[in-house]
């Protein structure tokens, strides 16, 4: 089911693993993540290298868990 938003996404999360795809300029990294919390600037999550990660939400491009989808339009 696609999201319109981030927040839908990461509601459903349940403590399963998220799938996210993060953008650094050019450069693109994709996790598969637990996410600790969140709030209205930054996702914070520990990814399965064991390394904690705290993200601007607007580096985020792509997230899902189980059948919820987020992706971000173009600008």
């Amino acid at each position: 089911m696609k999201c319109r938003n981030l927040n839908e996404v990461l509601d459903a999360r349940k403590g399963r693993f998220v799938s996210v795809l993060l953008k650094n300029g050019l450069k693109r990294e994709l996790y598969s993540a637990k996410v600790h919390d969140y709030n209205s600037n930054v996702v914070r999550f520990k990814d399965t290298n064991g390394g904690e990660r705290r993200v601007s939400r607007a580096k985020i491009v792509r997230a899902k868990v189980a059948e919820r989808h987020f992706k971000r339009s173009r600008a």
